[in-house]
């Protein structure tokens, strides 16, 4: 954590179940989830590691890849390597989801909440969404055909930017808008097929690949894109970026 000109670090010593580190999300409240190789941890916005669950406390196992936040506050993680957990907004584990539904995604690499609650969940499997939006009752997830991308396609991550979604794959940037797909590609203008999605900073969207290509960001216009790309040589530490 960057602040104040100064540089915070934890790891195992420190409180973290592990210092293998998968994902980070910092919440509404400022409070800052970590999923590791041992499971979840929460750091209060002081610093302090305040609480810590594994497989011993609950969790499906103590590998956690992905957070996302939902529109009421609590916290959905995805273990690996399959199934989803459910934390309250006090830092409560309340469900393990394992369905057939949910099951049948596999290993899920990135979660996000679209504009309607419904659940996006993506992975070597596919993209999946939640029947509906997220709520009381039971998680179900269906798989989502996004047309013109190819059988077999690998999702790596998907995010979501107000009523837009972006999924990042092994074939192509997918965006969904006004409820209409299009897949960005080489021919495009994109570096390459194989594409992460890394976050959205105002009008640009900024991505990186599969492949050691160093970080892209785009700016829409209808059908055009505008790519500026930073490498090493112009600036990077390493042209292998993956979060």
């Amino acid at each position: 954590q960057l602040g104040r000109g100064d540089w915070l670090s934890w790891k195992k010593e420190d409180g973290l179940l592990s210092s293998t580190v998968w994902a980070i999300h910092r919440d509404n409240a400022g409070q800052t989830w970590i999923g590791s190789n041992g499971g979840v941890n929460v750091i209060d916005p002081h610093g302090k590691v305040t609480r810590s669950w594994s497989s011993h406390d609950g969790l499906v196992t103590s590998e956690v890849h992905a957070f996302a936040e939902g529109p009421n506050g609590e916290i959905y993680a995805a273990p690996y390597p399959n199934g989803i957990s459910r934390f309250s907004s006090r830092r409560k584990l309340l469900d393990n989801y394992r369905s057939a539904s949910v099951m049948s995604a596999g290993w899920i690499q990135s979660i996000a909440f679209d504009h309607q609650g419904r659940l996006w969940a993506a992975g070597p499997v596919g993209c999946f969404r939640s029947r509906r939006p997220l709520g009381a009752g039971n998680l179900e997830l269906d798989r989502v055909q996004i047309p013109g991308m190819a059988k077999g396609t690998q999702f790596f991550e998907v995010m979501a930017d107000g009523d837009t979604l972006w999924a990042g794959s092994s074939h192509g940037l997918a965006r969904l808008a006004n409820g209409q797909w299009r897949i960005f590609k080489q021919k495009d203008g994109l570096k390459s097929d194989a594409v992460f999605v890394l976050a959205r900073g105002g009008d640009a969207l900024r991505i990186s690949y599969e492949d050691a290509l160093g970080l892209s960001t785009l700016e829409f216009n209808g059908s055009q894109i505008k790519r500026t790309d930073f490498t090493r040589k112009n600036g990077l530490a390493s042209d292998e970026v993956f979060g």
